[in-house]
């Protein structure tokens, strides 16, 4: 995907999901498990790309959805929806057979 193109489509989400929401999760101290269905919904989670498809890590739109969620003033949610790429690093690193089965 474009990275612009996946820009906007974070920044959408962003405005719309999660800075509307956000005070009421801090003060709840949590926030939904439906948030991670609604981003992979919209394929934030997947850098922008098809789930169905193999996927390619794309270092351009894994800072954009860094920078992004960042954007929203929280640090939680960077961590809730950007920390399984240190999971996906961790499988190419170490195991690259089943890296690429992903």
């Amino acid at each position: 995907m474009d990275v612009e193109i996946y820009r906007e489509k974070v920044i959408k989400f962003v405005d719309s999901v999660i800075r509307p929401n956000l005070a009421t999760w801090e003060e709840s101290g949590s926030y939904p498990l439906e948030l991670h269905a609604l981003a992979a919904k919209e394929n934030i989670l997947s850098l922008g790309q098809n789930p169905e498809d193999e996927f390619h890590d794309d270092l351009a739109c894994r800072k954009v959805l860094i920078e992004e969620l960042s954007r929203s003033g929280s640090q939680a949610m960077v961590m809730a929806l950007a920390s399984h790429f240190v999971s996906l690093n961790a499988f190419k690193t170490t195991l690259p057979q089943t890296y690429t089965c992903l």
